[in-house]
């Protein structure tokens, strides 16, 4: 079956489980997975949807994964509406809803424009929220300009205990830079030191900080950096030049 579905044959495929049916073999999740990333794939999602649906008659006991890669191809494919009327007909069957789920349902009201809803999922306590899921709000409404929000979620995400990761770092310093919040940026970029620094971070913060005449904040950052015996790389240095030379630092032998 998994290489019928590899060559695209799904009808072959399909035809394998009736025969394995027929021979009183019950699919296990191993089978009923491979059918339906193979549905999911070929955007047959429809059919993925009646799959589960099958699965009492399959006598196959459906899981919280196989909802998750169905509503994530529904969620690819911009059908939320059909997202959230599949999220609860799992909720129906009492089946918990992980990590993934809730990112998916974020991720999906967020594209389909409701925000507050997507933030409310985050505070309910019978879902599990993950930095996945906040940084794709986070995300979200800093592309739609609101910064506020993006600090109040940053917030809850330090009070959730809830770690940034190497993305949402950087929405968070491009976020916060171009509002001119340094006091926000330097705070969040000093928590990232304690992560492990990307070189990444460090070249666009210092590029931000010179491009908005932040010298002695740079200065700052840069004696972090080498206090927690991290080698700064040449693209932090050459960004620094390429700033200090658009803002006129260039003739200047001391930045301070």
């Amino acid at each position: 079956m998994n290489g019928l579905c590899k060559l695209g044959k799904i009808d072959r495929s399909f035809q394998q489980l009736d025969i394995m049916l027929d021979k009183g073999l019950v699919p296990n999740e191993i089978t009923v997975n491979i059918l339906l990333d193979c549905l999911c794939g070929c955007s047959m999602v429809r059919e993925a949807k009646c799959l589960l649906e099958r699965s009492a008659e399959l006598e196959w006991e459906v899981d919280v994964i196989n909802y998750n890669t169905v509503m994530s191809r529904l969620c690819d494919d911009g059908k939320y509406r059909a997202v959230l009327k599949l999220f609860t007909d799992m909720i129906k069957k009492s089946i918990a809803a992980n990590s993934w789920t809730l990112s998916i349902l974020v991720h999906s009201l967020c594209r389909d424009g409701k925000p507050r809803k997507a933030r409310c999922l985050l505070d309910n306590e019978g879902l599990v929220a993950n930095v996945v899921a906040y940084t794709i709000l986070i995300q979200y409404y800093y592309l739609a300009g609101k910064a506020p929000e993006v600090s109040i979620l940053f917030s809850k995400m330090v009070k959730a205990n809830i770690t940034p990761n190497f993305v949402t770092y950087g929405i968070l310093i491009d976020c916060f830079c171009g509002e001119g919040n340094y006091g926000q940026v330097v705070y969040c970029f000093l928590r990232s030191l304690e992560q492990g620094l990307s070189q990444e971070h460090g070249a666009r913060l210092t590029f931000w900080l010179v491009s908005g005449g932040r010298i002695r904040l740079v200065q700052y950052i840069i004696e972090h950096i080498l206090k927690h015996g991290i080698a700064i790389d040449y693209c932090i240095y050459y960004l620094i030049i390429k700033a200090s030379c658009k803002m006129g630092y260039c003739q200047r032998q001391n930045f301070a």
